[in-house]
């Protein structure tokens, strides 16, 4: 199966402290999960809409102002150490960082939709699992660090959409608060890994 043309953009810098770096994977269960940045119906283009034979409309568009300021106050979160974790919701949206993050960690996740920071007229399940919004990050906070990240992201779209699990479960609550997803996460590990057989 042939790669699809991609533009990559790769960027180098100096770590003056790599005990300072945040990773991926979910680190302690019991710990909070953030979603930094606002969702909007941006579906055009997206793997969710493709996998489903379509192409929509609606395509990510990028607030440069607003983006850099999440930045700044993520960059000064991850300095002080208020950040256990972080990962962008990129391609596949937020229902995928999140399975990332959860077994790259091999913890389980509970959150709701009706949390993430959201703005567009079709507020739906679907979007606010797979629309590709940029400027958005999923941040793993400890509850001794909360008020201190809540308090840095005071002029940022964010909202605590759920926890940390010690169970390899993988659950999601929809807008009518009833479970969207509800998989183990060595299932989504197993589905992730076989595009790459």
């Amino acid at each position: 199966m042939a790669i699809p043309g991609t533009i990559l953009i790769s960027a180098l810098g100096i770590i003056d402290d790599v005990r300072r770096c945040v990773t991926m994977d979910f680190k302690r269960s019991g710990n909070a999960i953030y979603m930094v940045g606002m969702t909007h119906d941006e579906m055009g283009g997206s793997v969710y809409l493709d996998n489903n034979g379509q192409l929509g409309s609606g395509v990510p568009k990028v607030d440069a102002q607003q983006a850099l300021q999440t930045y700044k106050a993520l960059h000064t979160a991850c300095r002080r150490g208020l950040a256990q974790a972080m990962h962008d919701c990129s391609e596949g949206g937020l229902a995928v960082a999140l399975a990332e993050m959860a077994f790259a960690g091999g913890l389980g996740v509970t959150v709701s939709l009706k949390n993430v920071p959201y703005q567009g007229a079709s507020r739906r399940d679907d979007i606010i699992l797979f629309s590709e919004s940029n400027s958005r990050m999923l941040v793993e906070v400890a509850a001794a660090h909360e008020a201190s990240f809540v308090r840095l992201l005071k002029d940022t779209a964010h909202a605590k959409i759920g926890m940390v699990g010690q169970s390899p479960e993988f659950l999601v609550y929809g807008l009518k608060d009833t479970p969207v997803i509800h998989a183990g996460i060595d299932d989504l590990k197993n589905v992730w890994q076989s595009s790459l057989k």
